[in-house]
């Protein structure tokens, strides 16, 4: 039978714990304690520490994310002051254990089972120094956190939430790194060195690897840009080797997820590398100082090129054609751009030369055009208002012939003004007076056949030497006209 006393003195119960005996974990509790907090306190801690036996192992504490992400820069600096151990050194071990022993077995781990495991018995350590552990294993590059399959980098901002939050952290997964050998990256850093010309290499895996892999892209967007904004635009040298170092950075990345693979891959292609630096070395100085000059010269030959039959007669400008096109025609022309701004002026003095000539030729048809139509109008009646707006057209054309830069385009204008003219000189036609003032139109109702013939068809263009030579010109002239008077009533010569 029990009795059951019910005590409402806070001291009367204090009492009875200071002297009462204590049982836990199944032994008695002998304590030189005397306050009943005191012993209740070492009763807990002893039951805990039954359950828990490795919890001591963890001997700092840990509560905030930045005190994590502080490890993960610092890495092996988290040293204890006056050279003791780092700390939390027995729990990093036994977490070292287990993922090598995880690795022997060929077993995934991922964050989710390290933070089940260790946060159980016998450890029962927090889930803040648990990711504190793994942060320092991947700061020390002895294991690496993957993320949908890609490899997360110590430097990236939501390293903690993966070793951290519930959400993420089964979707972490932990493996141990195999560091690539010293041979291995002293020969990458070597390398490195030769292909780049600088000294400032890594030598550390990470940082080695993290500069292999930010090299690598910034050359394949390079030489992509290049591809993508130069080459598709415009027939520059070294198409096919800027395409083949683009697709060599890109096979070397290929192997990034794995630094040991990265780096032999890289010592495979060193050979490929070296070519593709002494290859593109002309390239890069090409579209660093060389391309405007390349640009100028092919924009001068597309332009003559479309009226070369102009300078079929000369001989030195077709020459310097020649020489200017073999030139941007050469699978490498470095070494004789040079030469192409003084042929460049070269050409440009022939065309402006001929640009001149012709020029002036349609500046003298167009005179003779507004001659032409000035004398038929002081024939006619009632021809003001014609003749004026053919003074308007002729002079906005002469205007226009001043700032023409094509040959083409003036030739064009020939056609042009002598079309108008006769255009201009069959509508005055109707409006000249009659030579026989007795002629009376209705003794002859049928309309009087009016052929028009140009100087410019009539005139051929010949050299003439003698007296003889004139005579058969003229000859020549004559029986056209004759010819032409034979099928008309009338010619009018324009």
């Amino acid at each position: 039978m029990y009795r059951i006393y019910l005590v409402e003195d806070d001291q009367v119960i204090a009492g009875a714990i200071a002297e009462g005996k204590f049982y836990a974990a199944g032994q008695t509790i002998l304590s030189k304690t005397t306050g009943a907090k005191e012993r209740i306190d070492e009763a807990m801690a002893l039951l805990v520490e039954s359950v828990y036996t490795k919890l001591s192992y963890i001997d700092q504490l840990l509560y905030r994310d930045d005190e994590v992400q502080a490890i993960l820069q610092q890495g092996t600096k988290q040293m204890a002051m006056d050279g003791m151990p780092q700390v939390n050194s027995r729990a990093a071990e036994e977490m070292g254990q287990y993922l090598e022993l995880q690795a022997r077995k060929h077993m995934p781990v991922t964050m989710g089972d390290i933070q089940r495991r260790f946060s159980a018995a016998p450890y029962g350590w927090r889930e803040i120094d648990i990711a504190a552990l793994i942060a320092r294993l991947v700061a020390q590059q002895k294991i690496s956190i993957k993320y949908g399959g890609a490899v997360v980098g110590k430097d990236e901002r939501r390293l903690v939430d993966y070793l951290r939050k519930k959400s993420e952290i089964d979707k972490a997964v932990v493996t141990r790194r195999i560091a690539p050998s010293e041979d291995l990256i002293r020969k990458s850093v070597t390398l490195l060195r030769d292909y780049l010309g600088a000294m400032d290499i890594p030598s550390d895996e990470d940082g080695l690897i993290r500069f292999v892999i930010a090299t690598l892209e910034d050359k394949q967007r390079h030489y992509q840009q290049l591809l993508d904004n130069a080459y598709s635009r415009e027939r520059y040298p070294q198409r096919e080797d800027v395409t083949a170092a683009r697709d060599l950075m890109q096979n070397i990345l290929s192997q990034r997820r794995d630094n040991v693979a990265l780096l032999t891959r890289l010592a495979q292609k060193q050979d490929d590398l070296l070519d593709s630096a002494e290859d593109l070395e002309d390239v890069e100085m090409f579209f660093g100082s060389q391309r405007v000059i390349f640009d100028d010269a092919r924009r001068q030959m597309d332009r003559v090129s479309k009226e070369r039959d102009y300078f079929s007669t000369d001989a030195d400008a077709q020459e310097i054609f020649r020489t200017v096109s073999t030139i941007l025609a050469m699978p490498k022309p470095y070494d004789r751009i040079g030469e192409l701004p003084a042929l460049v002026v070269k050409v440009r003095e022939k065309y402006d030369a001929l640009l001149d000539v012709k020029r002036d030729e349609v500046t003298e048809i167009v005179r003779q055009g507004m001659q032409d139509v000035h004398e038929l109008a002081s024939e006619a009646r009632d021809a003001d208002a014609l003749l004026r707006q053919a003074d308007d057209w002729f002079v906005k054309k002469r205007e226009a012939l001043k700032e023409a830069t094509s040959l083409t385009d003036l030739d064009a204008m020939i056609t042009q003004v002598l079309n108008y003219k006769d255009t201009i000189c069959r509508r005055m036609e109707p409006m000249v007076a009659r030579d026989d003032p007795k002629h009376d139109e209705k003794d002859d109702p049928r309309p009087k056949k009016i052929q028009t013939i140009r100087r410019y068809d009539l005139c051929a263009v010949k050299r003439l030497r003698s007296e003889e030579d004139i005579d058969k010109y003229v000859d020549e002239i004559k029986r056209k006209l004759l010819n032409a008077l034979d099928a008309c009533d009338e010619l009018q010569i324009n």
